[in-house]
């Protein structure tokens, strides 16, 4: 395990400081195969990257007692990461993750604080974020649900999925898909306009649905 330690200051809640900032960069070492991801934060932003080797990468910052707390295990081929910022008041607590797994693994992320990247699963994927984007490129033939309540929602594939949900409440959404198969498109928006660059075929193999409260939506060809 590897940590790297420095110190700044920041300004507080309110205008208050609130003490030297610390920071922690942890790589954590994944014992034992990986198949699938779960990830359970209320304390900052998630990249998932597939690679060979399992590995957690961990940048910490916080500034009086708020140091976030992170866990980790890996059973039965699922690593679970859980990352949580305690509550102190006036200070600041952030838990940076990038998590990589081989590119079959699929995914199941939970965030309250944050926006998601993903780069390269194969895998299914069922990605929320209620205080951030979702951006999500080289992923499929694995079903893909992609949810945000703050951020846009934008997924290229590199292989069509059998179902696709992309849905955001406060920004765009842009599903980009390989040109050849046929889909089932339902885009919907109530705030922007719709844009379908790729044959709607009713009752295909392959249905996407993309719906917007904030923003416009596209399905387009990827490439």
């Amino acid at each position: 395990m590897t940590a790297v330690v420095a110190g700044l200051l920041l300004a507080g809640c309110g205008g208050v400081a609130a003490g030297p900032e610390q920071q922690q960069t942890v790589n954590e070492p994944v014992d034992g195969p990986v198949t699938r991801l779960e990830v359970d934060s209320d304390a900052g932003d998630v990249r998932l990257v597939a690679g060979e080797r399992p590995a957690v990468e961990q940048d910490l910052r916080w500034t009086g007692d708020a140091r976030p707390q992170v866990e980790q295990k890996v059973e039965g081929g699922v690593l679970r990461i859980t990352a949580r910022c305690p509550d102190q008041v006036g200070d600041r607590c952030q838990a940076r993750l990038v998590v990589t797994a081989p590119a079959a693994s699929s995914a199941l992320v939970d965030l309250r604080a944050g926006g998601i990247e993903v780069r390269g699963l194969t895998g299914a994927l069922d990605l929320t974020s209620s205080a951030g984007g979702v951006d999500a490129t080289g992923v499929g033939p694995g079903d893909v649900r992609a949810k945000s309540s703050a951020g846009s929602v934008e997924l290229t594939f590199a292989a069509a999925a059998a179902d696709v949900t992309a849905e955001s409440s406060a920004g765009g959404v842009e599903v980009r898909v390989p040109v050849g198969p046929a889909y089932e498109v339902t885009a919907e928006t109530s705030a922007g306009s719709t844009e379908v660059g790729v044959p709607d075929q009713p009752g295909a193999d392959h249905r996407i649905t993309a719906k917007s409260s904030a923003g416009g939506v596209s399905v387009l060809p990827a490439g």
